[in-house]
């Protein structure tokens, strides 16, 4: 049986990393900070994994937000939002 040439791979943020980056509470600081640290983990999985990608031709990926931050409700309205 042959596989999908497909590869996953998790990136995970750092929720902390909101706290510095936001410019404000308000929840379009918050996002906009929040795509900015997406944007980053993105580029370095991108960085990590090109050299390996074998015979992979797609690379599926997950986001996961993790840790603290004091934007959460901030973050849960975003989440909701979408």
């Amino acid at each position: 049986m042959r596989v999908a040439p497909l590869r996953w791979e998790i990136v995970e943020i750092d929720a902390a990393a909101l706290d510095g980056d936001a410019a404000g509470p308000d929840d379009d600081a918050v996002g906009q900070a929040l795509e900015r640290l997406v944007r980053r983990g993105l580029d370095g999985m991108l960085e990590r994994v090109a050299p390996t990608l074998g015979a992979a031709r797609a690379v599926g990926c997950r986001v996961r937000l993790a840790g603290r931050t004091k934007h959460e409700r901030a973050v849960r309205r975003l989440a909701a939002a979408e």
